[in-house]
């Protein structure tokens, strides 16, 4: 006989996955707050779509190698970018990485140095270059490094999670110290 504290009825495996896919809905898309004129869940959204992958590249130090040329890393080491022209389309493995996506946006700062998105470029009608809806600022995921370095190299390790011994990048922590939502 099965045990009925550990039995799930098919009613309970409904609602645990209706709330699983609601929970994690919350950080898919950007998500404007009209009461506060400002986008709400930008911390939700960066979360959601965190990756964990680790970006590096390593240059030799002059001891070893006067050679400028670096060799890139982990899961830097198979990604291309190609020079776009007028007449052919290049290559970007970078563009829709979770690590490297930028928008334009429209913000505030207030007096503690919290951001207050107010329009997405390319998402709402809102966005104006012009200022009359806050400042133009570029926005990116929160990011970490890491500087490695041995007896030959001089290494630079990126990602947007934060792993051990990883700092945050500056712009990801508020003039208190907290990080930014």
């Amino acid at each position: 006989m099965a045990n009925a504290q550990k039995v799930m009825t098919l009613a309970d495996t409904a609602q645990l996955i209706a709330k699983v896919h609601a929970t994690a809905a919350k950080g898919v898309r950007f998500e404007y707050d009209s009461t506060k004129g400002e986008y709400g869940n930008l911390a939700s959204y960066f979360t959601a779509h965190k990756d964990g992958k680790v970006y590096g590249v390593k240059f030799p130090k002059y001891t070893y190698s006067n050679t400028p040329t670096g060799v890139k890393t982990r899961d830097n080491a198979n990604l291309t970018i190609e020079i776009s022209t007028n007449d052919k389309a290049g290559r970007d493995d970078y563009a829709a990485l979770p690590a490297f996506r930028v928008w334009d946006v429209n913000a505030t700062v207030d007096d503690d140095g919290v951001p207050h998105v107010t329009a997405i470029d390319g998402l709402d009608t809102r966005f104006k270059r012009d200022g009359s809806n806050g400042d133009v600022y570029v926005m990116t995921c929160p990011g970490y490094y890491k500087l490695e370095s041995t007896s030959t190299h001089n290494g630079f390790l990126y990602s947007d999670t934060q792993y051990d011994g990883y700092a945050p990048l500056p712009g990801v922590l508020l003039p208190d110290g907290s990080k930014r939502p």
